[in-house]
């Protein structure tokens, strides 16, 4: 009988790497403390910034006074969202195919016309000291007119819900998935950024010749991804108008590029520094900017480096978490197990900043069963501001688990969004007379 021991292979053949100890060469600096994380930044002259944020989940700006902040001793700038361009969210002025609308991302990094969630940033100081930072803070005075907030996809779809988004167009194209505003006469205000309707064949008909019938409703809560480190941003804007940003991210370039177009400034003078990372799991990839234009101004009218690490109470309020969704399910078969009919409504909610809402097509390589789905995209409050998409489905037949290579084998799958994150769907069906759950699971781009 073998013996097990640690890190054996049992194999006969050996290998260079499997089966080894390889020396992994980043551990010595984490395990000694010498590795440098976001918040490990201290350039000469460094000053602390904070972050003063909404008490409310949905009111109107309607003044910001920072002059008794301006006047405490050790604080050397504040800003609001007036210090920085007012970036356009206009559905007219996006690229056709545009991953981000940056009117929402700079307006999620200091709100302008609104608060659309408790924790949403609305002013920024830069202190000598964070207590004194902190103690600015609380005299800045910020007039709100409180508005009735929306907490939940129900209460965002009905009749008479209160509109986040004064002018949000409804979508019907995932080329323009990321949402915007715009004026359409005789058009009331939504919260509905995006609707979907895909049909294939008479669903009512199938449901009727059907001989079951099965219908189920699904819902999944948003679950933030809990790194452990914070997010922290050090960043300099120096006298030749240069940009230095040195923080936690997963999306390098990414960062680059939401730095410049939310600031207006060139991409090639905007350089991330990217330091080791505590944990991110998507969380400080793509949509994860929300410190760093606030410490870049800060620093252009501070004249010195700014630093602001988020406390976990902020990570919670003030960062995305995974989507939460509603999806209805009508799904019908014949007593030979054989699907016929697909009636579905998805609603997926998380934050209008730019993040790709996604539209998943799968075709079946025989004749096409009635489909009847309906996706609804929302703009929502909590610190998930995005467009919320859902799946377009159109399937041919389960009489097996349908899995990953079941699919990518016998189905061809279009993705018009970003699905290199994989993506899963629990669909009720009958299979020899007895009610079973599938899962379509990972799909890849």
């Amino acid at each position: 009988m073998t013996t097990y021991e640690p890190n054996m292979v049992l194999v006969g053949e050996k290998f260079d790497v499997v089966g080894t100890r390889p020396v992994r060469h980043d551990g010595v600096d984490k395990v000694t403390g010498r590795a440098r994380y976001s918040a490990d930044s201290f350039p000469n002259g460094l000053l602390i910034g904070k972050v003063l944020r909404s008490p409310h989940a949905h009111a109107r700006i309607l003044s910001i006074d920072c002059s008794k902040a301006l006047a405490l001793p050790g604080v050397k700038a504040v800003i609001t969202a007036d210090d920085l361009p007012d970036v356009s969210a206009e559905i007219a002025d996006l690229e056709e195919g545009a991953a981000v609308n940056y009117g929402f991302y700079s307006r999620n990094v200091l709100a302008r016309e609104k608060v659309l969630y408790k924790g949403h940033a609305v002013a920024a100081i830069a202190a000598l000291t964070s207590h004194e930072a902190e103690e600015a803070l609380d005299l800045i005075e910020v007039k709100y007119d409180v508005l009735e907030p929306v907490l939940n996809i129900d209460e965002a779809i009905r009749d008479g819900a209160p509109v986040l988004h004064d002018r949000l167009l409804t979508q019907s194209s995932v080329l323009f998935r990321v949402g915007g505003w715009g004026d359409e006469p005789n058009i009331p205000s939504t919260n509905l950024a995006m609707k979907i309707v895909s049909t294939e064949g008479d669903v009512e008909k199938a449901f009727k010749d059907s001989d079951v019938v099965v219908e189920r409703s699904f819902s999944t809560k948003a679950v933030h991804q809990g790194y452990i480190e914070p997010q922290a941003t050090t960043a300099f804007w120096d006298e030749n108008d240069r940009i230095n940003v040195w923080c936690s991210t997963q999306q390098v370039f990414a960062f680059r590029d939401h730095v410049a177009a939310i600031l207006d400034v060139p991409v090639g003078s905007v350089t991330v520094n990217p330091l080791e990372i505590g944990g991110g799991f998507g969380g400080k990839g793509q949509g994860g900017v929300y410190l760093e234009p606030v410490a870049a101004v800060l620093s252009k009218k501070s004249g010195h480096p700014v630093k602001i690490t988020m406390t976990r109470s902020e990570v919670f309020k003030g960062t995305g978490p995974t989507a939460a969704t509603k999806i209805d399910i009508k799904l019908s078969a014949n007593k030979n197990g054989k699907l016929t009919g697909l009636k579905t409504i998805e609603v997926e909610w998380k934050k209008i900043d730019g993040q790709k809402s996604r539209l998943i097509e799968i075709n079946g390589t025989e004749k096409i069963w009635p489909c009847d789905m309906v996706l609804l995209a929302l703009g929502f409050t909590g610190p998930e501001k995005n467009i919320y998409s859902g799946l377009n489905l159109k399937i041919d037949e389960f009489n097996k688990p349908f899995t990953k290579n079941y699919m990518t084998s016998n189905k061809k799958v279009f993705a018009a969004g970003d699905l290199r994150r994989g993506q899963s769907l629990i669909v009720w069906a009958i299979s020899e007379g007895r009610e079973a759950a599938y899962r379509i699971d990972e799909l890849e781009k």
